[in-house]
């Protein structure tokens, strides 16, 4: 008989996902962003992404010049160097990226290099504003012309935009186009509130999430990320293994036009 208020057994990401997690979006560099803010909490972070079985990390620090100051991208490799050299061979292993926010220098700071890619390809990832319209009416037309020039777009955490909250049709515009939808995995559980929890999930029933990400700034939501990754895998093991899996690696390792996709 099973006691009926047994705990659930703690979910273990290798037992599903033999090759590891893989992470395209987090906040774990200290002293960059809201991030950590020594270099111990890098390290805090790391051991847990390695406990929770993440073989590969990209630290994505915010491009936003109206709350963080611009760091030359060398920075963040230095960073990254710095730690990787302390770690060893102790996973996960660091990429450099960055999430930009998206305004009016875009393009520019895109065709300058000034920009940080997403892992090794031509791949950004990108945020926006969280008010209405923050997403460009011609944003859709945007990702497909740079999708024509082989530069991929991710949509970081997109179950919380409000205008992709309102509207699926945008969401279903621009994955035809060629963008990437990522998912925060704390939304799954209500991390970021109710509607961006329900969008979340809208997204990975309709089959329109690409890859789901920790967004983590902290180790303290270490045991948020564990319960997310439980519930999606509860959901679907098969789904789990495509979105923190398959599709991040091979955005990180630059295929990011080989990723499997729900069309």
């Amino acid at each position: 008989m099973i006691w009926p208020f047994a705990k659930k057994k703690r979910f273990n990401p290798r037992d599903i996902a033999p090759d590891g997690l893989f992470d395209a979006h987090s906040h774990l560099l200290w002293g960059l962003d809201d991030g950590p803010s020594d270099r111990a909490g890098t390290i805090e972070i790391l051991d847990g992404l390695h406990a929770l079985g993440y073989a590969q990390v990209a630290a994505t620090p915010h491009r936003n010049p109206r709350m963080f100051p611009l760091h030359e991208l060398r920075k963040i490799e230095t960073a990254i160097e710095d730690v990787a050299g302390e770690r060893g061979d102790l996973g996960p292993e660091i990429v450099a990226g960055g999430e930009i926010m998206f305004d009016d220098s875009f393009i520019d700071d895109l065709e300058n290099g000034s920009l940080p890619r997403l892992g090794a390809g031509s791949t950004y990832l990108v945020e926006f504003g969280a008010h209405p319209g923050a997403i460009p009416n011609a944003f859709e037309e945007t990702v497909f012309l740079l999708q024509a020039r082989d530069i991929a777009i991710v949509i970081a955490h997109g179950e919380r935009h409000y205008d992709l909250q309102q509207d699926q049709r945008r969401v279903d515009l621009l994955r035809k186009g060629g963008a990437i939808i990522q998912i925060d995995l704390m939304s799954l559980i209500g991390g970021y509130g109710r509607e961006a929890m329900k969008t979340a999930w809208l997204l990975l029933e309709n089959g329109s999430a690409d890859l789901v990400s920790t967004d983590l700034h902290s180790a303290a939501h270490m045991d948020k990320i564990a319960e997310s990754l439980g519930e999606l895998a509860e959901w679907d093991e098969a789904e789990l293994v495509r979105l923190a899996s398959t599709n991040p690696r091979l955005i990180l390792a630059g295929d990011q036009w080989e990723i499997e996709r729900h069309e």
